[in-house]
C-alpha cells in the first residue's frame, strides 16, 4: 500500500474508527460496572464517603447499572448514541477525581469522556448492531 505524508491510503478506514472507541470503551465500562454490580455494599460504601448521603443507594444502583448496561450497548453498538451519554463520567470527574489533579486523577475519565463524545457525535459505525437494524428498514 503507498501512502503519502498524510497517510490519506487509510481514508477508505475512517468509517472503522467508531468500532475501535466502542471496542474499548464498551468493554472499559462493562468491567467497572459489574465490579460495582458484584460488590454492591461497597459501592453504596464509596458513594456515602463521596457525600451522596441517603441517596447513596440509588445512585449506586444508577451507576453499576449505567456502567454495565450502557457499556453492552456501546460495544455492540446498540444505541449507540444514547449509550455514549456518560454522565456517569461527568459526575465523577467533577465530584471525585478534578481534585486529585490530571495524573493519577482524572486522565482516564477524562479519556472515556471524550471516546464517549466523540461516539455521540459519530454513531456507531458500520459495524454494528444499529447500522444491522438499519439496513432491514
Amino acid at each position: 500500500m503507498k501512502c503519502d505524508w498524510k497517510l490519506s491510503c487509510f481514508d477508505k478506514y475512517k468509517a472503522y474508527g467508531p468500532l475501535l472507541l466502542r471496542l474499548a470503551l464498551g468493554i472499559a465500562f462493562i468491567v467497572h460496572g459489574y465490579a460495582k454490580l458484584v460488590d454492591m455494599p461497597g459501592t453504596i460504601g464509596a458513594f456515602t464517603s463521596m457525600g451522596f448521603g441517603g441517596g447513596a443507594m440509588l445512585a449506586a444502583w444508577v451507576t453499576a447499572l449505567a456502567e454495565f448496561l450502557g457499556g453492552i450497548g456501546v460495544l455492540v453498538g446498540f444505541l449507540t448514541r444514547a449509550s455514549a451519554v456518560s454522565v456517569v463520567m461527568l459526575v465523577a470527574l467533577l465530584k471525585v477525581k478534578l481534585s486529585m489533579g490530571y495524573l493519577g486523577g482524572y486522565e482516564l475519565d477524562l479519556a472515556y469522556l471524550s471516546m464517549a463524545l466523540s461516539l455521540l457525535l459519530m454513531g456507531p459505525s458500520k459495524v454494528s448492531v444499529e447500522q444491522d437494524m438499519m439496513k432491514k428498514k
